[in-house]
Parts: C-alpha cells; sequence; structure tokens
C-alpha cells in the first residue's frame, strides 16, 4: 500500500445456545454468558437435538409432531422466526449433524418397524436420500472435518466413513459402537475397541463383588471386555490401538483442537488397582505421555470438551 488505510468492523457477541428443561418437553434457548440474558428461540417443546448452522445465522433441532413421529425445523437466531425443514409424518427424525461447509444435514431415521438408518438432506434443493442399507439398524452420524460421513451399523459391527461425492467406502470392524472423534485435519478417527480380558478374581468375590473377601475358595479366572483407544489411519487405512495395555477400560477420546492431544476416560480393571468410576487421562494422540487427571474412585468422569 502507497498509503495508510485503516477499517474497523463489530463481531457477534458470543452466544450459548441449550435446550431446557431437561426433565420434560424441552425447547430452544440463547444465553448471553456476559449479561446473563435469555432469550428463547421456540414455543413448542418437544425438541430433542440441534445444530448450528453459523454461517447463516441459523440453527437446526428436531421436534416432536402431532402424530408421535418428529419433524426437522430451522429457526433464525436474531428474528426468531422458525420454518420446517423436513415433515418427517410417523418418522422420527432426530441427532440432526451439518456438513462442515453446510450443504448437507446428516440425521437418524426410524420408522414404525423401529429400524434406525441414516439419512441425508440437500439443504439446498431439499432432496433427501438415505445412506445405510435397508434393514440395518444404523446410528451416530458425525462429519469429519474434511467433509467424510461416518456412522456405525449395528448389525454389520462396524463404522462406516463415506465420502459422499466419489461415493467411496471404508469400513472399521468394531464391536463398541460409542461415539469417535475425528482429528481436526481428518486423517484419523478415533474410538473405543472392546477385547476380552482374564484375569483372576477371588471366588468369594464373583457374586458379591462389593464385599470384602475371606478368601477361602482361592481365585478364579473371569473373562470381561476391556476397552482401549483404537485410532483409525484414513491415509493408509490401518488401525493402532493407543491404550498400550488390556487391563484398562478406556473410552471417550476427544483430540485437542491442536490434534496433539487425546482426553479420554480410564478405569483399571486389575483387582488392585480397580475404581467403580472412569478418571481423566490424557496422552498425547501416538499414545505416549498417558497421564491421570483425577483419582476420584468413586466419582464417573465422560463427555470431555475442549476449549
Amino acid at each position: 500500500l502507497r498509503e495508510a488505510y485503516a477499517w474497523s468492523f463489530t463481531i457477534r457477541p458470543t452466544r450459548l445456545a441449550f435446550l431446557y428443561p431437561a426433565a420434560g418437553p424441552a425447547d430452544l434457548y440463547l444465553l448471553d454468558p456476559e449479561t446473563g440474558e435469555e432469550q428463547q428461540l421456540t414455543q413448542t417443546g418437544g425438541l430433542s437435538d440441534f445444530d448450528l448452522l453459523p454461517e447463516q445465522n441459523l440453527i437446526i433441532f428436531s421436534a416432536v409432531n402431532q402424530v408421535e413421529g418428529s419433524d426437522l425445523y430451522q429457526v433464525d437466531m436474531d428474528s426468531g422466526e422458525v420454518s420446517q425443514l423436513l415433515d418427517c409424518e410417523h418418522d422420527t427424525c432426530s441427532m440432526v449433524k451439518v456438513s462442515p461447509d453446510g450443504s448437507r444435514l446428516a440425521y437418524e431415521r426410524s420408522g414404525p418397524n423401529g429400524v434406525t438408518a441414516i439419512w441425508l438432506l440437500d439443504l439446498d434443493s431439499g432432496e433427501q436420500d438415505q445412506v445405510s442399507p435397508n434393514d440395518h439398524w444404523t446410528r451416530l452420524p458425525q462429519w469429519s472435518p474434511l467433509g467424510l460421513l461416518s456412522y456405525y451399523d449395528t448389525d454389520d459391527e462396524a463404522y462406516h466413513i463415506i465420502n459422499m461425492d466419489s461415493g467411496k467406502k471404508i469400513t472399521l470392524d468394531n464391536q463398541a459402537g460409542e461415539y469417535g472423534s475425528w482429528s481436526p485435519n481428518g486423517q484419523r478417527f478415533v474410538v473405543q475397541q472392546l477385547t476380552p480380558y482374564t484375569f483372576e478374581l477371588p471366588v468369594d468375590l464373583i457374586d458379591k463383588p462389593f464385599q470384602t473377601p475371606e478368601l477361602q475358595d482361592g481365585y478364579e479366572p473371569v473373562e470381561v471386555a476391556s476397552g482401549n483407544i483404537l485410532a483409525f489411519n484414513l491415509t493408509d487405512q490401518t488401525a493402532e490401538d493407543l491404550s498400550g495395555r488390556v487391563d484398562v477400560e478406556d473410552a471417550g477420546p476427544v483430540f485437542s483442537p491442536d490434534g496433539r492431544w487425546l482426553a479420554f476416560a480410564r478405569r483399571v480393571l486389575e483387582q488392585s488397582a480397580s475404581t467403580l468410576g472412569r478418571q481423566v487421562w490424557l496422552m498425547r494422540q501416538d499414545g505416549t505421555q498417558q497421564r491421570a487427571l483425577t483419582e476420584n474412585p468413586n466419582n464417573k468422569y465422560s463427555a470431555f470438551t475442549w476449549s
């Protein structure tokens, strides 16, 4: 520039969207965390979940209808105007997930037969398309930062990861079927994996685990399902065990925003170190430098979120 130039702009203040109440038919609210001012966006009740479309200042949500199903709606965060996106009639449409580019909406749809399928809604054209196979019970739609769609197929006992543009699908065998976490660069998907683990338990404890055993009858091997954190690499389609041990129950991994750390919950299964509740742990994205952040054996920690 040959001369000085300056400009200014004002950004929208941070707001928190939430459902209330938790114990009954819920509505959608916005909260200004600085002033404490609340704004009720819906008046219908019966909302089950929502997702944000911030570029268009919209919130998309699922709410019950008059025929015991649930429909999909959107609400403008400034005007409060609510409009219906999809009439699901007697079906239940829920678990809405907006794609990173804001063009598609993934959601679960359950019909009268009780089978839940993964569907896509094109937010521009309104076209609908079922992604998962017919008669397969599927759930947990998640978008990667690169726009890949993953969901869990309970019949296949596997996650399916789909490129929605090319149609290419990758399958990751898994018995746990819990929420996973995508790395910020979209190259890794981490989930809990169940593996069998056998340890020696006092016979007196097998039927009464919360009593002090007298150890009159010795020990007996008991097999349980341990949980390990599995990292699936999309580049070479290999899976890596990050937990590094079988005597633990690891779950709920979540990547940090820079992708360098994973927060997760761990319960040690060995009788001498076992706790009732899972504790908060950290490790590097490659499974190294594992350390516990809490030591409260009667508490169970879950649902981790990074700032």
